[in-house]
């Protein structure tokens, strides 16, 4: 778990680059018109994954994400 949050943290600032261009990518792959249901699905199961992060970021910054500490 160590070696796991060591790497994160060097990689840390390249992350968002990353999933910026893969969710560019898999989009213009993907989504094809805004009004299909498949799209808007796909759009709030987008922000249910980055508002889930975010919390637990923030969680995890704050020191109240007991799960992610390293004495668990």
């Amino acid at each position: 778990m160590k070696r796991i949050r060591e790497s994160i943290e060097y990689h840390y600032r390249h992350f968002s680059a990353a999933a910026i261009l893969i969710a560019f990518i898999i989009d213009s792959i993907t989504l094809v018109r805004v009004d299909l249901h498949l799209t808007n699905l796909l759009l709030f199961a987008y922000l249910a994954i980055v508002g889930t992060g975010i919390l637990l970021v923030n969680l995890y910054e704050d020191g109240r994400a007991r799960f992610m500490s390293e004495e668990a």
